[in-house]
């Protein structure tokens, strides 16, 4: 199936996408959660994370990649971000999340987040949907590339602002159009 990429995504995003393209089996839709472990993509698996976001609307991040780890500064491995951000963010993700999952589609992000050493740095975040055995539990991919280097002793504190926020077609179509992002101050990091 050929996806027509955002204007702009890094050649990454498309190879992460095209990865999870690769993992469907037959006429499915959506990649397995198994299957996305089971055969990883070694360069971009680091910069992976999982988010579960069930009935309730918590959104538990269920996989942080080591690369990950290593920009935040902390393991966020079974935490919620939904008592993380504001209940405006929230909410907007657990509606794009789960339009994300039932449409599906893809999401492309351009985001800005500061740093422990008061730069402001822009990720590209990509989300794809995955399938989950576990009954009333949305699971999305995330791949969250750093477009500038971070520094060893600089570490990623909380996302700013969103830029560019779209959905992307892998052969569903597509939901309509997100719409603007609002600035935003927060922090996963306390």
């Amino acid at each position: 199936m050929a996806v027509n990429f955002p204007t702009g995504m890094t050649d990454d995003g498309k190879a992460f996408v095209r990865h999870w393209l690769d993992l469907r089996v037959g006429t499915e839709l959506i990649a397995r959660s198994t299957a996305f472990l089971d055969k990883p993509y070694p360069k971009l698996q680091p910069y992976v994370s999982f988010n579960d976001l069930d009935d309730a609307g918590n959104n538990i991040v269920t996989l942080f990649g080591t690369g990950l780890v290593a920009s935040w500064g902390s393991d966020i491995t079974g935490m919620s971000v939904s008592k993380d951000f504001p209940l405006e963010v929230v909410k907007v993700y657990e509606v794009i999340l789960r339009a994300c999952a039932s449409q599906p589609c893809g999401i492309w992000e351009v985001s800005r987040f500061a740093t422990s050493t008061g730069r402001v740095v822009t990720k590209e975040i990509t989300t794809l949907p995955l399938t989950v055995k576990r009954p009333g539990t949305i699971r999305i991919a995330r791949l969250h590339r750093t477009l500038q280097r971070i520094d060893d002793i600089e570490h990623v504190t909380g996302l700013l602002q969103p830029m560019v926020r779209e959905w992307f077609d892998v052969g569903a179509g597509t939901p309509p159009p997100i719409g603007s992002a609002k600035p935003v101050a927060t922090s996963l990091n306390g």
